[in-house]
């Protein structure tokens, strides 16, 4: 399937969204929209990639998604402002992402740097209770903030809750206040598993490839 950029898929979105209210499918429609234009860095950058494989799961999707240097599946949802994505890497290991989008101007005139480090805590329903430290990056060109959680530290034990629960929420202690938000999980665990099956099967597919491009390379199968 040739790359679809953010234009091609735009009408897809509209025919998902079909089934909402008018209200609100315009306004999942304008964040969801703003998280792909802002929100699908591989890196802290706030520059597009492309997607291919669009596919709706609930209040989650999945897709595709390839920047200048690598690929993802990457599952996610909106909440807000916040987009929660967890990627999935060609060489199996996943990452966990919070991106905060459009921050207003005069918030971001009153922050005198562009990283700090916070305390966060996460929970899915009344399960696990994960308390760590992440990093954030603020991005002042696309007024994106990108916070980096540990996948090591939430293990997959934190996908399998999020495959089976329903709400997953996230209280973030900054500058002695605490903020809590809040994410469904309404279609979380198709969007996880179709995302971490296809980034498995896509690395099977490279290593074959990378396998018959070295027999390019082997002296046995030399000839004139």
């Amino acid at each position: 399937m040739a790359s679809e950029t953010i234009q091609v898929i735009l009408p897809r979105l509209l025919s998902d969204l079909e089934f909402f209210s008018t209200e609100y499918a315009m306004e999942k429609l304008i964040a969801l929209f703003a998280f792909l234009l802002t929100a699908l860095p591989l890196t802290a950058s706030a520059e597009p990639g492309n997607i291919t494989n669009f596919k709706t799961h609930g209040q989650w999707s999945s897709f595709r998604l390839c920047g200048a240097d690598k690929c993802v599946w990457r599952a996610s949802t909106i909440s807000g402002m916040y987009s929660l994505a967890i990627d999935y890497y060609d060489d199996l290991t996943y990452g966990v992402s919070v991106f905060v989008a459009n921050i207003p101007q005069e918030n971001l005139n009153t922050w005198a740097s562009d990283t700090d480090f916070i305390e966060i805590d996460l929970r899915v329903d009344k399960r696990t209770l994960y308390n760590l430290g992440v990093s954030r990056q603020l991005e002042r060109s696309s007024r994106t903030l990108f916070y980096n959680f540990s996948a090591k530290e939430l293990g997959y034990k934190f996908i399998e809750e999020l495959e089976k629960g329903y709400t997953l929420r996230m209280r973030s202690h900054v500058n002695g206040e605490t903020f809590i938000n809040s994410f469904s999980l309404k279609g979380a665990s198709a969007a996880i598993n179709r995302a971490s099956v296809n980034s498995a099967n896509q690395n099977t597919k490279d290593r074959k490839s990378y396998s018959e491009e070295d027999e390019y390379f082997n002296d046995s199968t030399t000839s004139i």
